[in-house]
C-alpha cells in the first residue's frame, strides 16, 4: 500500500521517494517494532458500497 502512496507523498512535499526508501521500508519497520519490543497495526480502512432504490 506504501508504494502506491509514494507518488502523493512527492506531490504533497510529504517525503521524497529517497526518503521513503519504499524497497527497505517494511523491514526497517518491522526492525525497529522489535527493536522498541512493540505492536504495529496499521491503520483500519473500511468501505461501503450500496444501491438505493428498486
Amino acid at each position: 500500500m506504501a508504494r502506491s502512496l509514494l507518488p502523493a507523498f512527492e506531490r504533497f512535499g510529504i517525503a521524497t521517494a529517497a526518503e521513503v526508501d519504499i524497497d527497505t521500508l517494511a523491514d526497517r519497520l518491522r526492525d525497529a517494532t522489535v527493536a522498541a519490543d512493540a505492536c504495529w497495526l496499521s491503520p483500519v480502512l473500511v468501505g461501503a458500497w450500496a444501491r438505493i432504490g428498486t
